[in-house]
């Protein structure tokens, strides 16, 4: 559903309470603290911003206070889509897309909580892959005893 904004022009709806003013007029960035982000969006600390769930504790601060990567959020946090819950050098958790799980020493193993050693244990791999025994790939099947 697209908002339109007092300056008559039509903005999407993942662009109201971004951060940014879209809008000449900012009404975009309006009564932002009573607005309920999309699905598979997440209102960061400040009350005021909307970022996606992806975007959370991923160690690239998203939010105008950094509260995305809060590390009693990371903690608890459950990671989306195809990220996977490691731990960086600090021991600090932050989800990491599960093809550069390889490059952490500790991963969840598939969201349970636990951690392993191997790096990337928690590797899901897509409907047309194949998880290679190291758990730190995922090649097409088409690749599999291509020799």
């Amino acid at each position: 559903m697209d908002h339109l904004s007092g300056s008559m022009k039509c903005i999407g709806e993942g662009q109201v309470c971004d951060g940014e003013k879209n809008c000449r007029d900012g009404v975009d960035e309006l009564d932002c603290e009573t607005y309920s982000c999309l699905n598979g969006f997440w209102k960061c600390p400040d009350n005021l911003t909307c970022i996606h769930e992806d975007s959370v504790c991923d160690n690239n601060p998203e939010c105008p206070d950094n509260g995305d990567e809060m590390q009693t959020l990371c903690e608890d946090w459950v990671c989306t889509g195809r990220m996977v819950k490691c731990r960086d050098e600090y021991n600090d958790p932050l989800c990491v897309a599960n093809y550069e799980a390889y490059e952490y020493v500790f991963c969840e193993e598939g969201g349970s909580g636990d951690y392993s050693g191997s790096g990337g244990g928690g590797l899901t791999c897509g409907r047309k892959e194949f998880k290679c025994e190291d758990n730190l790939w995922c090649i097409d099947v088409e690749d599999v005893c291509d020799g």
